[in-house]
């Protein structure tokens, strides 16, 4: 009798291990909340404060292959919106693309050091080589979205919409 209660507890305490592991897996391209939880299918009211992103990068090392999926969720998140997220219009705007081609050394130096100043927390979901020499990484970072534009307006690369009025 005392084997069988210890298989029912090692099968008990796996399922509940495996439930977490999917729920995990599940975690929407983009939301946003100050924890991981699903996404709501409500818009939220008022202005998106953080914003988690998950994003895919390569590299030779493991380290540039993080900087590289870093780097693709800050391009994603100023240029290209979030296409079915509740973040579906880019921090930049439509010119996004030009307005980042415009200032190379700000943005040189925004995506090598300064994008780092707004990430509030990360999650690596997982670091694999897809090749003999090529890292390939998955990561959900927490990006302080608000702290982020109000950086771009004092740097003039957005306009500040008080003087707009």
């Amino acid at each position: 009798m005392n084997i069988l209660n210890k298989i029912v507890a090692v099968f008990f305490i796996v399922t509940l291990l495996s439930c977490s592991s999917t729920l995990k897996s599940q975690q929407p391209s983009a939301q946003s909340s100050t924890h991981k939880s699903p996404v709501k299918d409500t818009i939220p009211s008022g202005p998106i404060k953080d914003l988690w992103v998950t994003t895919y990068g390569f590299g030779t090392t493991k380290g540039s292959s993080l900087q590289n999926a870093i780097q693709n969720g800050f391009r994603a998140l100023l240029q290209d919106g979030f296409e079915g997220a509740h973040f579906p219009h880019p921090l930049l705007g439509k010119e996004g693309k030009t307005i980042i081609s415009n200032n190379p050394a700000y943005f040189d130096r925004f995506f090598n050091a300064d994008m780092h100043l707004f990430v509030l927390d990360r999650d690596i979901s997982y670091f694999e080589y897809t090749s003999a020499t090529e890292p390939s990484s998955k990561i959900a970072i927490l990006v302080n979205v608000e702290g982020l534009k109000q950086r771009l307006i004092a740097d003039k690369i957005l306009p500040n919409p008080a003087k707009a009025k």
